[in-house]
């Protein structure tokens, strides 16, 4: 039971984090170009 629900939460992470890292992107574009921005926002 804990798994799925860690699941869920990781899903729920990473959606939050999509958005937030295309809201942000849109500052960050000109300095970095691609993988950069996403490994620092999710930290891999």
């Amino acid at each position: 039971m804990s798994l799925s629900i860690a699941l869920r939460a990781q899903i729920n992470k990473n959606a939050i984090n999509k958005v937030s890292w295309k809201v942000s992107n849109k500052k960050i574009a000109r300095v970095t170009k691609m993988g950069k921005v996403i490994g620092k926002k999710t930290g891999g």
